[in-house]
């Protein structure tokens, strides 16, 4: 082989060697921020749920235990009771990643709207971003004692909307 092949080569090895490098960087970060709001890093506001309100709240849902809580953080929500644990993606790091696109009061629950993916273009060329099949809605009670801080946590998503707004 001559040189100019193996410098050819190099190179390429070092680029896939670089793109890795910052694929495994965004994955080790979003982990972080698991680890982080897991161990209240993070977090704005905390829900302590009564033991009847988390069986109401969870009646449709996968978690067992009798009490548990709910942590919202700037980039995803965190439910826990004592045997399951449950991640709700808001932003993701990537343009495919979820994205918070709408939040609301609706009775006693706040509800995040999330797109899950991004779209292409139909055949006219248009973009539905709020297409049914691509925006998820998740619920997550208000218990009685904080009522109150409904209104803050939904003026604290519309804010973090506003600023992360990308298409």
């Amino acid at each position: 082989m001559s040189k100019y092949a193996f410098i050819f080569m190099g190179f390429w090895v070092a680029v896939i060697g670089f793109l890795v490098f910052v694929a495994w960087m965004r994955v080790r970060a979003a982990a972080y921020q698991r680890e982080g709001i897991r161990h209240g890093r993070g977090v704005f506001l905390t829900f302590d749920y009564a033991p009847g309100e988390w069986e109401y709240y969870t009646r449709d849902l996968a978690f067992r235990g009798a009490v548990g809580t709910a942590s919202f953080g700037d980039k995803n929500v965190y439910l826990k009771d004592d045997t399951e644990e449950v991640f709700i993606e808001l932003f993701g790091p990537f343009r495919n990643s979820p994205r918070l696109r709408e939040v609301a009061l609706k009775d006693e629950f706040i509800v995040f709207r999330v797109r899950t993916r991004d779209l292409d273009p139909n055949e006219k060329g248009e973009i539905a971003l709020d297409h049914p099949g691509n925006v998820e809605e998740f619920f997550v009670l208000i218990p009685e004692k904080h009522r109150a801080d409904g209104q803050t946590l939904l003026e604290f998503y519309r804010m973090l909307i506003l600023k992360n707004r990308k298409t």
